[in-house]
C-alpha cells in the first residue's frame, strides 16, 4: 500500500499565526535585553571578591547563592535548559536559551 502526498501546494498560514510569531519574537528580544545586565549583577559580588583576594578560593556559600539566584532570576521565560554543578569552591553553570531572531547561539 502506498500513499501519495501532494507537496506542490503548501497550506496557507493564517494571519493570526504571523501575529503570534511576531509577539513571541518581541518577548524573546525584550527578555534577552534584560538577561546580560541581570547576570552581570549576579556575578558582581564574586568578581569583586576575586579582585580583592586573588589567591583565595571562593566561599561555597557565595557559589550556592549564585546558583540559587540564577535559577530564580526574572529572565527565565525562554530558558530551555539549565545545568548546574557545585563542588566545594567551584561551580559550573550552563544555560541554553531561545535566542532572539537574527542571532544564532552557534556563532
Amino acid at each position: 500500500m502506498s500513499t501519495a502526498l501532494n507537496l506542490s501546494a503548501p497550506a496557507p498560514v493564517d494571519r493570526e499565526f504571523y501575529g503570534r510569531a511576531r509577539d513571541l519574537r518581541r518577548r524573546v528580544e525584550r527578555e534577552d535585553a534584560k538577561f546580560i545586565p541581570t547576570i552581570n549583577s549576579l556575578i558582581a559580588p564574586i568578581d569583586a571578591r576575586l579582585r580583592r583576594y586573588l589567591a583565595r578560593k571562593l566561599r561555597p556559600e557565595m557559589l550556592a547563592h549564585l546558583i540559587q539566584s540564577w535559577r530564580c532570576m526574572d529572565c527565565r521565560d525562554f530558558r530551555l535548559d539549565l545545568d548546574t554543578r557545585l563542588e566545594r569552591t567551584r561551580c559550573a553553570l550552563v544555560e541554553r536559551r531561545a535566542p532572539p531572531a537574527g542571532r544564532s547561539s552557534w556563532s
